[in-house]
């Protein structure tokens, strides 16, 4: 028996469809950027806090960086609980 596993490239909009998210928050003050910014970030691929500096979290003051991390890490787990049931159901219908 093979299987074959389909990685799926999530949208945010997909995304924030399933997710319950909170209206929007500010998490870096001195360069103005949101939750949302960060979540769709991450939907983007950016794993790391190295990936968030186009968007100049944690580049000023650095205040942000221990709440960005987490929102960044909670989305990229919830990216892959996504991902990981788009795949297992598409393993599933090729049985």
């Amino acid at each position: 028996m093979t299987i074959i596993l389909i990685c799926k490239k999530i949208s945010f909009r997909e995304l924030e469809n399933t997710i319950q998210w909170s209206i929007n928050m500010y998490v870096c003050l001195c360069k103005a950027v949101t939750d949302k910014q960060i979540k769709q970030a991450a939907c983007e691929g950016a794993c790391s806090m190295r990936c968030l500096n186009k968007l100049g979290v944690a580049t000023q003051c650095g205040k942000c960086a221990r709440h960005a991390k987490q929102i960044l890490r909670s989305t990229r787990a919830e990216i892959d609980i996504q991902v990981n049931a788009d795949v297992g159901r598409i393993a599933i219908q090729a049985a």
